[in-house]
């Protein structure tokens, strides 16, 4: 699994918000290469309840790619913090 939150991920404190976006964003592509290269077709990534802004993203870069679906994996107060990637390993070719 991979934890985008920004502290996990220790970027910088005085990043500005667009900044920790960004980072996220390239930190979930190249996490996805590796997973790929490591041959891992599921895995978690934490991206957060918040405004859903970095999900939202995340499904977007997805949606645009073969071999690779997003699902949600875990609710908490009606809100999802967490999604499943699935990676059909023949068909992605990765960010």
């Amino acid at each position: 699994f991979i934890d985008l939150h920004a502290e996990k991920l220790g970027l910088p404190v005085h990043f500005s918000a667009h900044d920790v976006f960004r980072a996220q964003i390239n930190e979930f592509k190249g996490f996805c290469n590796r997973q790929l290269q490591k041959r891992s077709a599921k895995f978690l990534v934490i991206h957060g309840a918040g405004e859903g802004r970095l999900k939202q993203e995340i499904r977007v870069l997805c949606a645009g790619k073969s071999g690779i679906v997003v699902h949600d994996a875990q609710w908490s107060n009606g809100a999802v913090g967490t999604s499943l990637v699935e990676l059909t390993l023949h068909q992605f070719e990765g960010f």
